[in-house]
């Protein structure tokens, strides 16, 4: 990387989401998201800086805890686990995103 080039942050993944365990933590994250997506907007608004906010967002499980505390990646305990299948459309969506950053010659 040369002097002139300067790191870009491309995009935000949002992991831990609770979806229907607590309804207090349900409704401040959904709240925390809508809250992201406006100021991603207002970025892209007032100075032209466009940051993705990729997709899908990675829900906080019981199953994500476990593979955390036994230090196993959940797709090697469980890969037809929902989450599992999250990671999997995420990482999906970041390398489609990136290729269109930098297209082939």
């Amino acid at each position: 990387v040369g002097p002139g080039n300067i790191a870009r942050l491309t995009g935000i993944i949002v992991n831990r989401v609770r979806n229907a365990a607590n309804h207090q933590y349900v409704n401040a994250h959904q709240q925390a998201l809508t809250e992201l997506g406006q100021v991603v907007e207002q970025l892209h608004q007032k100075h032209g800086y466009r940051m993705r906010v990729f997709q899908p967002h990675i829900a906080e499980t019981s199953a994500v805890t476990e593979a955390v505390n036994f230090q196993e990646h959940l797709l090697h305990r469980d890969e037809s686990h929902p989450v599992s299948r999250q990671f999997a459309a995420l990482s999906q969506d970041i390398v489609t995103h990136l290729r269109t950053l930098s297209p082939r010659s």
